[in-house]
């Protein structure tokens, strides 16, 4: 008897022992693993891997209803043609009554898609729809665009990507009682990008939106780009791509007051030739903000003639991205139409090219370099250096860049536009990281993100068991799948 008594008190005093040691797993408050689970469904998804919210929504009864009970969990709704389909009524049930943005790919020639079904899904909840992208063959578009019209609330679309891959027949764009009429169908749409060939009617349409952000192509006829400039008058950022001089030659002057960001994606190496036809094009008497994309072998052209330039006066930031400087006739011209800068953006520049533009610059206070870029640092005496954070190459607030130029696929550059048969757009993956979304956030949206991840990095603990599925950037807290 005494020895159970002993035994039994041996056995008390170890378990209090054990109760005074700290829980190695502790459980987090639904407040913060509502922001893990945020944090992670921001992330990329890997090739064949389902949505965060998903995955946790089949973990626990305690995780679904955390998840389902997290608005901002719900409010990006990613739409395939491939799979998923039937769970986004779900996605939208859940994100009521918040507004979602909406990216649908039903282009792929190879899959066929039952267009009704997928709309039958979504015109419930259409009219709360604040982003829309669309990647889809002609035919497909044509459906939209009857769908949508027929749509009897008003719709407070505001940013609109279309894609097409083959040229959209005319009658797209024609009689506005019958196929899309912008500026009727979103009365209140501020940001559209386009990767569509246009028509003679597509300018008109377009004519009586109030767009403060334009994305295009200019591979067509430059005609169409020169209407909307002459007719556009709150314009804050216009973006090119595939840009060449040859878009603006021989056109009269244009003045664009409102625009203060202008992005060159070029198409070609005339670098010299295309600053100089936006000179003589486009006044920008604000312009705060220029942006050169490519033109790493630079043509001979034409000669360089100072007097047909005409410079930014009010341009103070400068990025330049891809650009190799091969002629002194670059960098004369860089400085002519840009003389005041004083924060200067280099990506992928060629190191000897740094020590040329910041002696070019007077004025010069900020420097921006790729990580790893060797410095000369005696050049940088006064000069504040800091290395740019990874992400996209597009810093404009309020782009809209659904679908970017280049991405990555099985270890190269893929560039997806209308002309290539298959494109990485197909996959939901691509869907989800090459997604806009996240640079269209307020200040108080970012300012949010980035106290979840610091709160989440101070944290140390796990949120369950099972296989890892993903961990957190740089945090020190991670969740696990239950298999």
């Amino acid at each position: 008897m005494s020895r159970d008594i002993s035994s039994s008190s041996g056995h008390c005093a170890i378990s209090h022992s054990l109760e005074l040691l700290p829980i190695p797993v502790e459980r987090p408050p639904n407040e913060l693993l509502a922001l893990i689970f945020k944090v992670a469904a921001d992330l990329p998804l890997r090739r064949h891997e389902l949505p965060v919210p998903l995955v946790v929504a089949g973990v626990s009864t305690r995780w679904r209803a955390v998840v389902l009970s997290s608005p901002k969990v719900w409010t990006t709704i990613r739409v395939s043609a491939r799979r998923h389909l039937a769970h986004a009524a779900l996605f939208l049930q859940r994100s009521i009554p918040l507004p979602f943005r909406l990216g649908v790919n039903t282009e792929h020639p190879t899959r066929l898609v039952d267009s009704a079904s997928l709309w039958n899904v979504l015109q419930p909840h259409v009219a709360r729809c604040s982003a829309l992208a669309l990647c889809v063959s002609e035919d497909e578009l044509k459906k939209w665009n009857v769908a949508l019209r027929e749509q009897r609330t008003s719709l407070e679309l505001r940013l609109l990507s279309l894609t097409v891959h083959s040229y959209a027949p005319e009658e797209l764009w024609g009689p506005p009682d019958s196929l899309l009429d912008l500026a009727n169908v979103f009365p209140d749409l501020v940001s559209l990008r386009l990767s569509i060939a246009p028509t003679m009617y597509l300018p008109e349409r377009l004519t009586a939106l109030r767009l403060t952000t334009l994305n295009v192509r200019c591979t067509w006829d430059g005609a169409f780009l020169r209407h909307l400039c002459h007719h556009t008058r709150v314009l804050e950022t216009l973006v090119l791509r595939d840009y060449s001089a040859s878009v603006f030659a021989g056109a009269p002057l244009t003045s664009l007051p409102s625009l203060t960001a202008l992005i060159l994606e070029y198409g070609n190496d005339a670098l010299v030739e295309g600053l100089i036809n936006v000179t003589l094009f486009l006044d920008l008497p604000n312009l705060a903000r220029l942006h050169i994309k490519g033109s790493h072998v630079p043509s001979v052209g034409d000669p360089l003639n100072p007097s047909q330039a005409r410079a930014f006066h009010a341009l103070r930031t400068l990025r330049l991205e891809d650009v190799a400087f091969l002629r002194p006739l670059e960098t004369a011209a860089i400085q002519m139409v840009a003389a005041r800068i004083d924060h200067l953006q280099l990506v992928n520049t060629p190191v000897g090219c740094c020590d040329t533009l910041v002696r070019t610059y007077p004025h010069l206070r900020t420097l921006e370099l790729s990580a790893g870029t060797p410095l000369p640092l005696p050049v940088f005496a006064g000069i504040s250096v800091r290395a740019l954070p990874a992400g996209p190459a597009h810093s404009v607030p309020g782009e809209l860049a659904f679908y970017a130029s280049n991405i990555r696929s099985a270890g190269g550059q893929v560039e997806f536009e209308r002309e290539l048969r298959a494109h990485a757009c197909s996959d939901f993956c691509a869907l989800h990281n090459q997604s806009p979304w996240g640079d269209t956030r307020s200040d108080a949206e970012r300012d949010a993100d980035r106290d979840a991840e610091r709160r989440i990095r101070r944290t140390n603990f796990e949120v369950g068991w099972g296989t890892p599925c993903r961990n957190t950037k740089g945090g020190g807290a991670s969740f696990v799948c239950v298999t």
